[in-house]
């Protein structure tokens, strides 16, 4: 190295096994002189260096001058530092050998929705019918070990459930599927409604025409009873008398005798009884449901405005469950208006008879 005066210096690092070495650079200087100037560094094993006196002007100068001599240079320092790391039991971390560029671009895939190795991605599950389970396999770009491993760990449903695994990247793909469980709730909302509006119109048909003809059926068996008592006493009397009944009036009083029994049974206004009253229970039920149905509906719409397309996971589970109360509930309710209408039909069929 050369000084602002023209010294020319001598550098000699300390080499692997102690022992020195000596580089020379000599360079002409701003007014043609050189010097030697010889320096030691410490070896890997600390043997100590021995250093060569500058010559008093040559040390002056660069003391004045602000010039200094490198000890060691770039490239041994890099060594001299890895060696010292490897003695202490330290290692270069993952990045080490890779470029800032590389870095960036593995950070960029850790945070990017479309990328396999992203950071952002999580397993959900979807109800299913458990017959068509099977059939379900990963989709492409999704690792199946992951897959595998998502649907051994599924929550424990009931027989009627199966759940399968869908994998979801991003905030994105996390929003899009809130917004489907929302049109879902919303449909499911439109079949409560018209499940009322159907109830309600059989509810009204029931007040306004089968209550009339229930009352009018129940003024003819009352006027029919009374007229089958007088028919009974005259017959009895008739016999007492010790007249004799052919086959076509014996028949007569047989039946009589079988239409007064059917009327006096309680258990056809007990029916009657029983099927308003389910009726009535259902109209409850689906109002119930559908109330329900309004305050999740309100709460999602409160959370996706209050936090944008992020929910936390308690809201999604509930969301999740209160659905799947809700197909119970729609198969129950469908299960109550079939053996509903089913006991009508029998009972308008048998009023018929």
């Amino acid at each position: 190295m050369t000084s602002l005066f023209g010294n020319t210096t001598t550098q000699q690092g300390g080499g692997l096994f102690g022992n020195s070495t000596q580089q020379q650079k000599p360079t002409s200087s701003l007014f043609g002189n050189s010097t030697n100037a010889p320096a030691t560094g410490s070896s890997l094993f600390n043997t100590a260096p021995q250093q060569a006196q500058q010559p008093m002007a040559g040390s002056l100068s660069a003391g004045l001058m602000g010039s200094t001599n490198g000890a060691l240079g770039s490239q041994s320092q890099q060594q001299f530092a890895q060696s010292r790391l490897q003695s202490v039991g330290l290692r270069d971390t993952p990045y080490a050998d890779k470029s800032v560029e590389e870095q960036v671009i593995v950070l960029l895939k850790k945070w990017d929705p479309e990328s396999p190795d992203t950071l952002l991605q999580k397993y959900l599950y979807n109800a299913v019918n458990p017959a068509y389970a099977p059939y379900y396999h990963p989709n492409s770009g999704e690792s199946e070990r992951e897959w595998e491993t998502a649907l051994a760990n599924k929550p424990v449903g009931d027989d009627s459930t199966a759940y399968i695994p869908v994998l979801v990247r991003g905030f994105r793909a996390l929003g899009e599927r809130l917004e489907l469980q929302a049109k879902v709730l919303n449909s499911l909302r439109v079949s409560l409604h018209e499940m009322n509006n159907s109830l309600t119109a059989i509810l009204s048909k029931h007040q306004q025409d089968i209550s009339v003809r229930i009352e009018e059926s129940r003024k003819q068996h009352t006027s029919i009873a009374q007229r089958t008592l007088r028919l009974a006493i005259k017959c009895q009397i008739l016999r007492n008398r010790g007249y004799a009944l052919d086959g076509t009036e014996e028949k007569l009083r047989r039946d009589i005798l079988a239409l007064q029994e059917r009327v006096a049974k309680p258990s056809l206004q007990s029916r009657e009884e029983e099927i308003w009253a389910r009726m009535v229970a259902l109209r409850e039920r689906a109002r119930w449901v559908e109330e329900e149905g309004k305050r999740v509906g309100a709460a999602v719409e409160a959370q996706k405005q209050g936090n944008g397309s992020t929910l936390p996971d308690s809201v999604l589970q509930g969301a999740n469950k209160i659905l799947r109360d809700y197909d119970g509930q729609l198969m129950h309710l469908a299960k109550e208006m079939d053996e509903v209408r089913r006991e009508f039909e029998e009972w308008d069929r048998e009023r018929r008879s």
